[in-house]
């Protein structure tokens, strides 16, 4: 039994993770590199979350920002964190564009297919508005309504699975 076993997945998810795709979505928010902040914002938001299923009540909007903003010390939120979720999972889908001409490189998850992020994205939406349903019913009826209806679909088999694979 080891005491920092219950917090292992809250530090290394905010230390390795989080921090690197905050710091993705912010280096990429006026670039040529449009898709890969679209696929950053979709892929902070499962991370952040697993982080919010597991501990409830954590950092979300000021998280992993300290070395932009010098905030060291970001409030604690979880009353509009699956609220964002939502507003970031739309956004993400309705702006990946698999037309762009600059190709996402270094995708171990679906090797730059932007229709497998949009799935991903549009599954998590219906995921996190399932997740309101007894805190909010009609605005998760709604968000469940968006995430089936929108483009690109949902996922719907094996290999729209988002996975890495290890050798």
């Amino acid at each position: 039994k080891h005491p920092q076993y219950p917090s292992a997945i809250y530090d290394y998810m905010y230390v390795l993770t989080l921090k690197n795709l905050v710091d993705i979505v912010n280096r990429t928010s006026n670039t040529k590199q449009r898709n890969l902040h679209y696929i950053a914002r979709i892929f902070k938001v499962y991370c952040f979350g697993i982080v919010t299923d597991l501990y409830g009540d954590v950092p979300y909007f000021e998280a992993c920002r300290g070395h932009f903003d010098d905030n060291v010390l970001p409030t604690f939120e979880q009353q509009d964190i699956y609220k964002d979720f939502m507003s970031e999972l739309q956004t993400a889908v309705d702006s990946l564009r698999a037309s762009e001409k600059i190709k996402v490189k270094g995708d171990i998850i679906y090797d730059g297919d932007i229709l497998k992020w949009k799935k991903l994205a549009n599954s998590l939406h219906l995921r996190y508005a399932m997740r309101m349903v007894k805190v909010a019913p009609e605005l998760a009826k709604e968000e469940a309504k968006k995430a089936v209806h929108n483009n690109g679909g949902l996922m719907s088999s094996a290999q729209d699975e988002a996975l890495v694979k290890y050798v």
